[in-house]
């Protein structure tokens, strides 16, 4: 319960099982240029599952949206054994928006057993000021 099953960088998607260490996803990502958002202060420790459960956000958050806004589908098991799929790789499925029922709820709709979550691009870096047309005393800089 504690690999990434599958990345998808075309769809921005990935598959994870719940015991995934949050930090893990983006250092797997990071190679590629992309990041999973939604980083709660104790991101070294905590898992998707504990994230899904509880809801989880952090710094990006503010501007990328808590976990709901990041899980696209998840496999659940019910109380009474039944294995249930809600949502997957698209963002906006058809009906009744469950995953969003589901994110936040404690554990009390069943036990989450795979997770399909939203990958972002990593900012770009800001634009430096050494490449405006002129020097430190205005001067024109010529043209190389």
């Amino acid at each position: 319960m504690k690999r990434i099953v599958d990345i998808d960088f075309d769809n921005q998607w990935m598959r994870v099982e719940p015991g995934v260490i949050n930090l893990e996803i983006s250092k797997r990502l990071a190679s590629r240029g992309y990041y999973y958002a939604p980083d709660p202060s104790s991101q070294q420790v905590c898992t998707i599952g504990g994230n899904v459960a509880e809801n989880s956000g952090g710094a990006h958050c503010l501007k990328y949206g808590f976990t709901t806004n990041h899980v696209l589908g998840a496999t659940l098991v019910l109380a009474d054994g039944e294995v249930v799929e809600l949502g997957g790789a698209v963002a906006d499925p058809l009906g009744y928006d469950l995953r969003g029922a589901l994110v936040g709820s404690e554990g009390t709709l069943g036990v989450v057993v795979e997770v399909t979550c939203a990958s972002c691009a990593a900012p770009r870096p800001p634009h430096v000021l050494r490449d405006l047309p002129v020097d430190r005393r205005g001067r024109q800089r010529r043209c190389r």
